[in-house]
């Protein structure tokens, strides 16, 4: 489950949605979020359901710059 979150983020724009099921039977959602510095909420309706959205650090933006401009 971390693999799919870290590939989907490294995939998605920055302000992407990042939404991820079955959050509670794991920590991989939690540890996920602390990695990247990321907010994460979840559904009341729903709590094994959450959300994010992603965003990028200055590393990380100028990381993907360098790719761009090679």
């Amino acid at each position: 489950m971390l693999y799919e979150l870290n590939a989907a983020r490294a995939l998605l724009p920055e302000g992407g949605v990042i939404i991820s099921d079955d959050v509670l039977w794991n920590k991989a959602f939690v540890s996920f979020l602390e990695a990247h510095d990321l907010h994460g909420i979840a559904c009341e309706s729903n709590p094994n359901l959450a959300i994010t959205v992603n965003r990028f650090d200055d590393y990380e933006r100028s990381i993907s710059l360098e790719v761009v401009r090679t």
